[in-house]
């Protein structure tokens, strides 16, 4: 099953590796996130408008649709049930994928999130599909402050669970060398 989420870091990337994939490629990507929809416009060479269309048909299943040689402007509800508007022509692509719409059901998110930012968490979300969900915080005081938000939504609503406080890593990918 495809992720929303998802969607959008694949599409971009297969966007960004078509135009570096030929001389002379340029390329104006665009993507945003807002409170109930995410949005990317990409506007590429129209000469590489076959290799995207071949992509999309591979990467996004939707019955016996194909995005070759059509020009796009509507909703488009994908084999396991991910809805977004496309509109698409040569040289330019965009995508509107809404967040209610297509985000996994997980029971009390909607209350820990919106009780985790009245505590001081700078934002949240699913991890995924679901069903881990994650908050952040500017500091080790509000984290916890935020823990026991949700625990005690979590816990009024009967489900179970587990919470972590940590840090982000600020070092960044490390290569461990290790015998074996």
């Amino acid at each position: 099953m495809k992720k929303p989420a998802i969607l959008f870091c694949a599409l971009s990337l297969c966007v960004v590796i078509i135009s570096c994939g030929f001389p002379g490629g340029s390329i104006s990507i665009k993507h945003s996130e807002y409170d109930h929809y995410y949005e990317m416009t990409a506007k590429f060479n129209p000469d590489k408008t076959a290799a995207v269309e071949r992509w999309l048909d591979q990467e996004l299943s939707a019955g016996d649709m194909s995005f070759a040689n059509t020009e796009i402007d509507g909703n488009i509800t994908l084999d396991n049930q991910a809805t977004f508007y496309m509109k698409k022509s040569s040289g330019f692509l965009n995508i509107k994928l809404d967040n209610e719409k297509n985000r996994p059901d997980i029971p009390g998110f909607d209350d820990v999130k919106s009780k985790c930012k009245e505590t001081g968490a700078l934002g949240g979300g699913i991890s995924g599909s679901g069903p881990s969900v994650f908050m952040l915080s500017k500091d080790e005081k509000t984290a916890k402050a935020v823990e026991s938000v949700m625990k005690e939504v979590y816990t009024k609503i009967g489900i179970d669970f587990n919470t972590y406080v940590t840090t982000i890593n600020k070092k960044g990918v490390e290569v461990v060398n290790g015998e074996s």
